[in-house]
């Protein structure tokens, strides 16, 4: 009997791993100079041109910082795996030796990503065999995102060789707001992680970063004019940030055309708070009597109010963006008094 169940359990398991392929279609190759999102106008061309990196400038004469810093990055992704020992590429062909990069309205010196901000483009890869291609922006941030259009089109059809077709491309976003939300409270991240995760935003032209740092959990974000917080609420002295790390993500989401929006959870979920505030939450009872953790907000103290607004102020200083999400967490329940 008990062969015969692990003999059912065995042919099962097998009968599964194979399931998911029957009768669906095989996965669609993968494409050669593919654009994602799918921008939202483009035409390809019949001219394929070579693309030599040791050659290829991306160039710019309006000395835009968020560019220079940009153009950098992208001469890394535009030739993903490139070596230059190995280095040799025989097509006969027009070569793409120069991407010029044109901002109609450079960016102020304190200028962030905005709700409203224009991220429209257009880029041409021309069909006449001219080896410079050209990206027009109303803002730098519509550059940026022809940019991230402009990498996806380089292919390699054998390895360490690079192509790319004649292109025309105007694009434009649908939605104003394309986010992620990452929760760092509950389990803390990284700046390097937190890196990675915009570096992916950029790549699929996402625009809005939601930073979920606070919770029940812990108090890992650093307040200057309240520094007991963080080093008494976070998990531990290497689980909160640095107010130099809380800048520096923004100003990588920056160069990145990526608006940084914090959320602090109130009324609710505010346990965090606990250990470096114990007033600033209601002492609450469930249904049987028993105290339950402080989680929610303590309105009936004049100087919560006053603590919290000194708290938020800060806040909007450090982060650049016009919102704040305050969470607008429940209240349980279960908290029959507080």
């Amino acid at each position: 009997m008990q062969f015969l169940l692990l003999v059912t359990i065995a042919v099962s398991l097998i009968w599964n791993a194979d399931s998911w392929y029957y009768g669906r279609p095989e996965p669609d190759a993968s494409t050669q100079g593919g654009v994602w999102p799918l921008p939202y106008n483009i035409t390809t061309g019949n001219v394929v041109y070579k693309v030599d990196p040791t050659k290829f400038s991306f160039t710019n004469d309006q000395a835009i910082k968020i560019l220079e810093t940009a153009f950098k990055r992208y001469k890394r992704l535009a030739f993903p795996g490139f070596n230059t020992a190995t280095y040799s590429d025989e097509f006969e062909a027009a070569t793409l030796d120069k991407l010029f990069v044109f901002v109609d309205k450079p960016p102020a010196d304190d200028e962030y990503p905005s709700f409203n901000m224009d991220e429209s483009y257009n880029l041409k890869v021309p069909n006449d065999g001219n080896g410079t291609a050209m990206i027009y922006a109303n803002s730098v941030w519509g550059a940026l995102r022809g940019l991230e259009t402009f990498s996806q089109l380089i292919y390699q059809p054998d390895l360490n060789k690079y192509r790319i077709n004649s292109t025309s491309v105007y694009d434009k976003p649908r939605f104003p707001h394309r986010g992620t939300l990452v929760d760092s409270n509950r389990h803390f991240l990284s700046v390097s992680i937190l890196k990675q995760h915009l570096d992916l935003m950029a790549q699929n032209k996402m625009n809005v970063f939601h930073w979920h740092l606070m919770d029940s959990e812990s108090f890992p974000y650093p307040s200057k004019i309240h520094p007991e917080l963080s080093e008494k609420g976070a998990y531990s002295p290497r689980h909160k940030y640095t107010p130099e790390q809380v800048q520096d993500i923004i100003d990588y989401a920056r160069n990145r055309g990526i608006r940084v929006v914090p959320e602090f959870d109130t009324p609710g979920h505010m346990g965090g708070w606990r250990k470096g505030n114990p007033g600033l939450l209601s002492e609450c009872f469930d249904y049987s009597g028993n105290a339950l953790l402080p989680n929610i907000f303590d309105p009936t103290k004049e100087e919560n109010f006053k603590f919290m607004k000194e708290f938020f102020a800060e806040a909007h200083n450090t982060f650049k963006d016009s919102y704040m999400h305050f969470g607008g967490d429940e209240v349980s329940s279960a908290m029959l008094q507080c």
